[in-house]
């Protein structure tokens, strides 16, 4: 977020010239994706949604899929910026906000002696287990600029996306499983 604040939010053109979108607009739009992305995701994995680990995962694919769609009349510079940024974001908020402050939750009860908090325990280990899923569309949208004509620069390139990221899952989770 500090990134995109620093470098379109402060200057730099978030959208091309002659967009339908205004630049404020366009910073509008980057941060409602940020913060809607990042409260839905939670609101799939926080909810009995995400109990069952493939409809979660389902879910999760689906709101990246959506987002990119929705972004598709914005420009290719906005829709990697915005799909590249959630997805970093809800990355980088999971760290911070979630599986730092449980581990230390966590040491500290064990410290005092108390009981085993296994829900710390399941709500931390799940985050850590997204990371290397959500690493395929942010890979995919930071690579996106040296390949246009086969990504973004199409107009199916949300499909695109929704099809890298399902690769990026599955990969995700034969490492985990199998390696």
């Amino acid at each position: 977020m500090l990134l995109l604040g620093i470098v379109y939010w402060a200057g730099a053109p978030l959208l091309p010239y002659g967009s339908a979108l205004s630049q404020a607009a366009g910073r509008r739009v980057s941060l409602a994706v940020l913060i809607g992305g990042y409260l839905v995701y939670h609101l799939i994995w926080d909810t009995p949604l995400g109990a069952n680990e493939p409809i979660g995962v389902a879910h999760l694919w689906a709101l990246i899929v959506a987002v990119a769609y929705a972004l598709n009349h914005c420009s290719a510079i906005a829709r990697r910026t915005c799909i590249s940024r959630h997805v970093r974001t809800i990355l980088v908020t999971n760290v911070w906000m979630i599986i730092i402050p449980n581990q230390r939750k966590m040491m500290a009860i064990t410290k005092a002696g108390g009981p085993p908090q296994t829900e710390l325990a399941k709500r931390s280990g799940r985050c850590s287990r997204h990371k290397p899923s959500c690493r395929s569309p942010s890979f995919f949208t930071m690579i996106s600029n040296h390949f246009p004509d086969a990504t973004f620069g199409r107009d199916c390139g949300w499909a695109i996306l929704g099809g890298l990221v399902l690769l990026g899952f599955g990969a995700a989770k034969i490492i985990r499983d199998y390696l």
